[in-house]
């Protein structure tokens, strides 16, 4: 999972607000996914928290500087803002 490698990756930074964060986002963003695929009709406030929680690990992933996410038009960033982050993902 994103979030678990992040935190790994900002523990051996020694960084551990980050890493906290990425293990805080992790959490959500797998109990999430499970409500999610367990057929249920989550509620619509469940579905925006998880895009939340994904566009959140997003931008610790730019933060980290991680190869795949150096591009400045794929990294959601307070400069580049919401407009960025949907170009990056066709929406």
């Amino acid at each position: 999972m994103a979030g678990t490698r992040l935190a790994s990756y900002f523990d051996a930074m020694g960084d551990r607000e980050r890493a906290e964060r990425a293990r805080t986002l992790a959490l959500q963003a797998e109990a999430f996914s499970e409500w999610a695929a367990s057929g249920h009709e989550a509620p619509v406030d469940v579905e925006f928290r998880l895009m939340e929680v994904e566009t959140a690990l997003e931008a610790l992933h730019c933060e980290a500087g991680t190869a795949e996410q150096r591009d400045y038009q794929t990294c959601f960033t307070p400069e580049g803002g919401w407009e960025n982050y949907f170009r990056a993902h066709g929406l």
